[in-house]
């Protein structure tokens, strides 16, 4: 879950930190809030931090929001207009815009996205911290499935840093 110890070496950075704090980006402070419930045992809580984060990465790679197409997003979605889901924009849509598909380049990733949004539909409309998997199997979900997820999640985010728009 991204955890390691503190080095000396990086006591200088720390106390920096320390003196003159700052917001991070929404997407990390996702990220961090889903770690802290899983480390709290809050693993529904997890979940939906971690989708949300997923959903706010990418949905800020690709509609950046001080672009014309951030705008036009956003207006479009504040109108019901446009629906695109996540899974979605890092297979088909990465391919075309960067020239990469995450679902293909990193096919087990993916799936554990994807199981990922299956748990926080089931969360989100029952309550329930399960999913079914590919089979149509139901899968309780426990906090080492959490852990993976958020592995995920870090993965996709390094993925989507890496990511050039293609030049054609």
């Amino acid at each position: 879950m991204g955890v390691r110890k503190l080095t000396r070496a990086e006591l200088p950075e720390l106390q920096t930190f320390l003196a003159t704090p700052a917001d991070p980006p929404l997407a990390l402070a996702l990220l961090s809030d889903a770690q802290t419930a899983w480390f709290e045992g809050g693993l529904r809580r997890s979940v939906l931090e971690l989708a949300i984060c997923t959903e706010v990465m990418v949905k800020r790679r690709f509609f950046a929001k001080d672009t014309a197409a951030g705008a036009a997003f956003d207006y479009m979605e504040d109108k019901a207009k446009v629906s695109i889901r996540v899974l979605d924009l890092i297979d088909a849509v990465a391919e075309e815009a960067f020239g990469a598909s995450y679902k293909k380049q990193e096919s087990s990733w993916f799936q554990k996205i994807d199981y990922l949004f299956r748990c926080r539909n089931k969360i989100a409309h029952r309550g329930e911290l399960s999913f079914r998997d590919d089979l149509g199997r139901k899968v309780s979900v426990d906090a080492p499935q959490v852990a993976e997820w958020w592995c995920a999640v870090a993965n996709l985010k390094d993925w989507l840093e890496s990511c050039n728009p293609a030049i054609t």
